[in-house]
């Protein structure tokens, strides 16, 4: 609004877009050219760049560590926070499993995460999780930028377009990572596209489990598995789920019933097609050459 100063305590919405590139981490060596003055616009600097180095992510930990130690010194606490860089670190710890107490060292400049009790640098970790770590550094980082006034900053109202969601991930990882955004990223509306079927079956599973979220709190805990526990709830009317080629788009929810239906089950069918037909030439080959019982 005109004449209205934009540092008023108002929640700044943010949209962001992650590509295919984003498990190359462009890690700092040294502190020259660090940013050191934020502004809430700075959430949308390169936001929807398809190349995401997650550079700006970096420096921004770096600087707020900074004023975190700052603060820790006016009120002679290691216990004083910063509400917004502990935002960030909580993001990593519950977007990553095992991961922990992400940090920076100096001399030289190192940026490191605690992953199952061993320290590790950001070049050292796997592509499935620089992927990760990237965007949950990167998005946390505008949230934070975006609305410093908010106590809890990932409650922020974002869009997010991420490309290849399931890149470098293990299918165990597949089938939980969107219900780790959801849950992590509570005010945000996902834009995933994926050419994994595991991905389909995880969207079907966070539906099945909003239809039976009156049944768990009657339920015997020992009747229900922890991975059914942990799965993020997700409303039928809040999800899109469609199959996209060059020619059509099919519509994959099934109003109904609330779930993704079976249009991709026909691909499966064909690998096991497939499949069976190697092992009915392995048998046919094996009792063809294999001696007749008896004979020497």
């Amino acid at each position: 609004m005109l004449g209205v100063p934009f540092d008023i305590r108002f929640d700044l919405p943010v949209i962001a877009y992650y590509g295919v590139n984003r498990a190359l981490l462009d890690v700092p060596k040294r502190r020259r050219n660090f940013r050191k003055n934020y502004t809430r616009l700075t959430a949308f600097v390169d936001s929807l760049n398809a190349v995401s180095l997650f550079r700006s992510a970096l420096t921004w930990i770096y600087n707020k560590e900074d004023e975190e130690r700052r603060l820790q010194q006016e009120r002679q606490s290691f216990k004083a926070r910063l509400p917004a860089l502990e935002a960030v670190r909580r993001c990593v710890r519950s977007l990553l499993p095992g991961a922990s107490n992400l940090r920076t060292a100096t001399n030289p400049l190192r940026f490191l995460v605690t992953h199952y009790g061993q320290d590790f640098e950001l070049e050292q970790l796997s592509n499935g999780y620089k992927t990760m770590i990237g965007l949950a550094m990167d998005l946390s980082t505008r949230m934070a930028a975006a609305n410093p006034h908010m106590d809890n900053s990932l409650t922020t109202e974002v869009i997010i377009l991420i490309d290849e969601v399931d890149l470098h991930r293990h299918p165990t990882w597949q089938r939980r990572v969107i219900s780790d955004l959801l849950r992590m990223f509570s005010n945000t509306q996902f834009v995933l596209t994926s050419h994994s079927p595991i991905l389909v079956e995880g969207v079907s599973n966070l539906l099945k489990r909003h239809g039976i979220d009156r049944l768990l709190a009657t339920a015997p805990a020992e009747a229900l598995e922890a991975e059914i526990k942990d799965l993020y709830p997700l409303d039928p009317q809040h999800a899109k789920v469609y199959h996209m080629t060059r020619e059509s788009q099919e519509d994959l929810l099934d109003p109904e019933e609330g779930l993704t239906g079976d249009p991709l089950i026909e691909d499966f069918n064909q690998v096991s097609a497939i499949f069976e037909q190697m092992s009915d030439f392995e048998d046919e080959r094996s009792t063809f050459s294999s001696p007749e019982e008896g004979i020497p």
